[in-house]
């Protein structure tokens, strides 16, 4: 399997940014950008998106069930 990357546009949080947009494309096997769409959201290539606040509530509580499933549905 490639190498998971992600792309970030500046937010003016590039360590917060960059930590979750590395997680979220670890997890889901895809590369993520940032901001999609202007807002506080992940997308990756198959235009899902995920809300910062969510892949930060996966990172903290190291569940990311339910975004792995929202990926691969």
């Amino acid at each position: 399997m490639g190498k998971n990357l992600w792309i970030v546009q500046n937010d003016g949080n590039w360590e917060m940014v960059n930590e979750l947009g590395g997680a979220l494309s670890t997890q889901i096997h895809c590369p993520v950008h940032y901001p999609a769409y202007g807002k506080r959201m992940f997308e990756c290539i198959h235009n899902i998106t995920f809300p910062m606040y969510v892949v930060q509530g996966a990172l903290n509580s190291n569940d990311w069930s339910k975004i792995i499933e929202s990926h691969t549905t």
